[in-house]
This record gives C-alpha cells, structure tokens and sequence, in this order.
C-alpha cells in the first residue's frame, strides 16, 4: 500500500490499547462504535492511503467489531462501502438482520 495514514497499537501503552483503537476506529469510520469483547488490551495495526474519492483501509488485528445502531450518528453524509476480505482467520458482516461469513 502507498503512503497514507499508519496507525499501530506497538507504541501505545498497554492499558490504553483498547481506548485508542476505539477512538481510531470512531474517528476514521464515521463515528463507528467498536467492541474488543470485554478485552482491555489490544494489539491492532491499520493504513489508511486515499485514491481519489476512495479511502482504502487495512486493518490487522484481534478479535473485535465495529458497530454502527440507531444511536450513532452519522458524522459525514459521505456514502461508504465497506469490504471484508480477511487474508487470514474469518469475519462476519451483519446487517438488518442478515450476517455473512468469509474466510481468509
């Protein structure tokens, strides 16, 4: 990936894993809640490069989720596609009900 945002939890203190990737994951998503399930340390690593109009993210990291419900606002009126390819492990997308699996 070319030059962009990087953003790692490797020089964050230990107890403040968790908070900062909760917060990375709020701003850089639009206000996209995230839950570590019950973890309060986190190791996670993402860039962020811009091409054009479209912001392409890689993200490597433990278990966790970003969750978008009725009570989270919307911070850009920016349409969003988010694609999940896992190179490793599995993840699933749930939305209105529905939920998919993929596999890396």
């Amino acid at each position: 990936m070319a030059h962009g945002l990087i953003l790692s939890t490797d020089n964050v203190p230990p107890q403040e894993t968790a908070g900062a990737w909760r917060d990375w994951m709020s701003t850089l998503f639009f206000g996209l809640g995230s839950d570590l399930h019950g973890q309060t340390r986190f190791e996670g690593h993402l860039h962020s490069v811009r091409a054009g109009d479209v912001v392409l993210t890689q993200l490597e990291a433990n278990r966790h989720r970003v969750i978008r419900d009725s009570h989270t606002g919307r911070d850009s009126e920016a349409d969003y596609l988010k694609i999940v390819a896992p190179s490793q492990g599995s993840a699933a997308v749930e939305q209105h009900g529905r939920q998919v699996w993929v596999d890396g």
